[in-house]
């Protein structure tokens, strides 16, 4: 199976044979339906990670991580394109870059508030921008303190002055 798998990959080559079979080992795959699961399971984050890089214009290659959370997003999740499209944007625009972790931090969050399509995050955004912008109250008038202020006579009066 591994040999199969490295020709697959265009890389028959002895070194990395024993590399992937050491890899397998380490996981405890020792079975052939261990290695088709695991296979599978790889399989499916590229298949998830070439949806999200193209989808997202991201061109560099996944790290593990990576690769995970585009698994969990478009298989698992099945996020709508244009929720990943916006979390993206709001990623880039707090971290400056592509941020998995940050990205789905934010997807989480959604999906707690009960928010799966565009058009809900973007009531929420509207929302909580309107918030920031309400004029906070203050405890006290302002006009009565200015009479206050206008009437006041000072009870302390420093030596020599009057």
């Amino acid at each position: 199976m591994v040999i199969e798998y490295a020709v697959a990959e265009g890389k028959a080559n002895i070194r990395y044979i024993e590399k992937v079979a050491l890899d397998w080992a380490d996981r405890g795959i020792t079975t052939i339906t261990a290695a088709e699961q695991y296979l599978c399971a790889m399989e499916r984050r590229r298949e998830a990670w070439e949806k999200l890089s193209a989808l997202l214009e991201i061109a560099h290659s996944p790290t593990i991580a990576q690769s995970e959370a585009a698994e969990k997003w478009i298989f698992e999740w099945q996020v709508d394109e244009r929720l990943l499209n916006l979390a993206y944007d709001k990623t880039v625009k707090a971290t400056g870059k592509f941020n998995s972790s940050y990205m789905m931090k934010i997807i989480e969050q959604w999906r707690a508030n009960g928010i799966d399509t565009y058009e809900k995050a973007a009531a929420e955004y509207d929302k909580n921008k309107s918030k920031g912008r309400r004029k906070k109250e203050t405890s006290f008038d302002l006009d009565e303190y200015e009479s206050m202020v206008s009437v006041f006579t000072p009870i302390y009066n420093k030596k020599g002055r009057k």
